[in-house]
């Protein structure tokens, strides 16, 4: 939020050192264009590359020099899709993070108790993952967030402080509403494109082994069709590069639950 605040505060300096230079000369309309321009390319970078943290601290990488890294999944749980990551992960005895849409929770409720059963960790990634989400008010954002999180500490018991802004996109308003619920944004590093149709999953095999490094937090989905055989490639890769997956709260040092 810092950035945020200090950009917007330069940018009013400007505007007002430009109204002096109008002032004593003539207007100039590209000059004002070109300031306009040059901070919405700013607050666009800043809302949809969550890696910038211009709004607010995001957790995006551990620090680590190890061949350590931890993999997370967005928009479950899946009925079909969920199970399934579930059984590979066992079998290659790996740990993830699994981030909830709270609407998706209602008759799937067994299979957040075996996410938690079998040590996964769970994150907050808001009830409707709507593309209104981000421009919804603060309070509508917070009663969003926090009935997720209640939904799923009926279920497990455990209040969440991981929450994974819809889209990767943050704003003000977010930044306010995990400040005010004491919980910690978490990103990535390595977006592996899973949900795109136009890639196979050779390619988005591909493009997550070429950005591997130590401290890599990997983006996949749940509702990925192809979900499981690219969990398994994936897994059997880092196996032969020597890498292991970690709980992300292990590799970040962020606590996951409150």
């Amino acid at each position: 939020m810092l950035k945020h605040r200090w950009v917007s505060l330069f940018f009013i300096l400007i505007l007002l050192i430009y109204g002096l230079l109008v002032y004593k000369f003539s207007f100039d309309i590209f000059g004002l264009l070109a300031i306009l321009l040059i901070y919405s390319g700013i607050l666009a970078w800043g809302s949809f590359y969550i890696g910038s943290q211009y709004y607010m601290p995001v957790v995006s990488k551990g620090k680590t020099d190890q061949k350590l890294l931890s993999i997370t999944f967005d928009d479950g749980p899946h009925e079909k899709n969920t199970s399934e990551i579930l059984r590979i992960l066992k079998k290659y005895d790996a740990t993830a993070c699994f981030f909830i849409i709270g609407k998706n929770i209602q008759g799937r409720e067994e299979i957040i108790k075996q996410l938690d059963h079998a040590n996964h960790l769970l994150g907050n990634h808001s009830w409707e993952h709507s593309v209104y989400t981000d421009f919804l008010s603060k309070k509508k954002l917070k009663e969003e967030v926090e009935k997720t999180n209640q939904e799923i500490e009926k279920i497990t018991g455990k209040k969440l402080a991981f929450f994974r802004p819809p889209f990767g996109i943050t704003n003000p308003n977010i930044a306010h509403t995990i400040k005010a619920l004491h919980m910690y944004a978490i990103g990535w590093n390595i977006r592996s494109l899973d949900t795109r149709s136009d890639l196979t999953k050779e390619k988005v095999i591909d493009r997550i082994k070429k950005r591997i490094k130590p401290g890599s937090i990997i983006l996949l989905h749940d509702s990925t069709n192809e979900i499981g055989t690219i969990l398994e490639e994936l897994l059997i890769i880092l196996q032969q590069m020597n890498y292991k997956v970690v709980p992300l709260d292990q590799l970040t040092g962020v606590k996951a639950y409150k």
